[in-house]
């Protein structure tokens, strides 16, 4: 999933506490996205659950609440690859 409309501030921590609170899904990964030069949250994050079915859950609960982290009311998606990997195909040489 991608949360969107994080303060600037916002530590991966205060996710993951965050969302121990509305859920007991386990939360495999988070990763804040941040800003290269000044090391702040770009504004959103990646978080990685045990499965697509667990995504799907937590993403109805987050869709139905306003859900705040920091006080900030954050948005939840699906994430999307925009450009699909590459698949290598091995020839023998």
């Amino acid at each position: 999933l991608i949360l969107k409309g994080l303060d600037t501030l916002t530590h991966d921590e205060s996710i993951r506490k965050a969302l121990v609170e509305i859920t007991a899904l386990p939360v495999y990964d988070v990763r804040l996205i941040r800003d290269k030069l000044t090391n702040t949250s770009r504004g959103f994050c990646f978080v990685e659950l045990g499965s697509v079915e667990e995504a799907s859950q937590l993403l109805e609960i987050i869709s139905n609440m306003h859900f705040t982290i920091d006080g900030r009311i954050v948005t939840a998606s699906y994430a999307k690859h925009d450009n699909p990997p590459k698949q290598n195909s091995a020839t023998a040489a």
